[in-house]
C-alpha cells in the first residue's frame, strides 16, 4: 500500500494532469449523454409523428394484426432515424424505436405490462404482466430486454440482470438493434431490429402464445379480450 509520501510524489509527479484528463473524460461523457438524450427525443419525436398521421397503423391492431401494425412503423421510421445516435451510443435510436413501437402497440392490444421499472435491483425493460406476477408466480411473467446499445458485453450484462430475477430462462427475450445481432448470440429468444421490420414484428404473436399458455382465464378469453371483439 502506498504511503503519504507515495501519494504526494504522485501527485508532483503529474497527479495533477490525471486529474484533468479525469475530468475531460466526466465532461466528454455528460456531453455524450446529453447528445444520446437528444438523439433519443428525436427517435420518439419521428415514431409517434407517424402514429398520429397513421390510418393504418390502428386499424391492423383493432383488426388483431399488431405484427403488420409494426411492420408498418418500423418501414416508415428506420430510415429516418437509422444514424441519430451513432455518435455516442451504436443501435440506441434501433433500442428507441423498438421500447417505443412495443408501448404504443401492447397498449392498444390492451396488454397489461409494466415499462422502465426497478425490481430487485434489477431495470427491466418490459414486464408482461407485471413484476408482482414476476416475484410470485415467475412462470406466468415475461421479461423483454430491449439494450439500447450494439454493445454485447452490455446486452449480455441486461441479461444476467434479467435472469437473475426471472428464474424461468425461456421466460426471458430480447430486442436487438441490427447492429448487436451481429455479436451473438446471446443464448435468449431474440426479435431483431432490421429495416424491413419482419424480426422484430413476430414478437406480437410470440407474445400472444404467451399469454394463451400462461392465462388463468383460458386462451380464448384471452384473445378476445385482446383484441376488441
Amino acid at each position: 500500500m502506498p504511503g503519504r509520501g507515495d501519494a504526494h510524489k504522485a501527485c508532483d509527479s503529474g497527479g495533477g494532469a490525471e486529474e484533468d484528463k479525469n475530468s475531460r473524460g466526466s465532461a466528454q461523457a455528460v456531453r455524450d449523454g446529453a447528445a444520446g438524450d437528444e438523439a433519443a427525443d428525436r427517435v420518439k419525436a419521428v415514431l409517434f409523428e407517424h402514429i398520429q398521421k397513421s390510418d393504418a397503423v390502428p386499424r391492423l391492431v383493432a383488426a388483431g394484426r399488431p405484427d403488420m401494425a409494426a411492420q408498418n412503423l418500423v418501414r416508415a421510421c428506420h430510415g429516418m432515424v437509422a444514424g441519430l445516435s451513432e455518435a455516442t451510443t451504436p443501435g440506441m435510436a434501433s433500442g428507441v424505436l423498438a421500447t417505443g413501437i412495443m408501448h404504443y402497440v401492447l397498449t392498444r392490444m390492451l396488454v397489461r405490462s409494466q415499462r422502465s421499472i426497478r425490481h430487485d435491483g434489477e431495470d427491466l425493460d418490459i414486464v408482461i404482466p407485471d413484476a408482482k406476477t414476476l416475484a410470485g408466480d415467475p412462470g406466468r411473467a415475461l421479461v423483454i430486454c430491449a439494450p439500447k446499445t450494439a454493445d454485447a458485453a452490455a446486452i449480455r450484462g441486461a441479461l444476467r440482470g434479467a435472469r437473475r430475477v426471472q428464474p424461468v430462462p425461456g421466460n426471458v427475450w430480447l430486442v436487438l438493434p441490427e447492429e448487436a445481432a451481429k455479436s451473438g448470440p446471446y443464448s435468449a429468444k431474440s426479435f431483431v431490429v432490421t429495416r424491413d421490420g419482419c424480426s422484430f414484428a413476430r414478437i406480437f404473436a410470440e407474445i400472444q402464445e404467451f399469454l394463451d399458455r400462461t392465462s388463468t382465464e383460458g386462451a380464448g378469453s384471452r384473445r378476445l379480450r385482446i383484441l376488441g371483439a
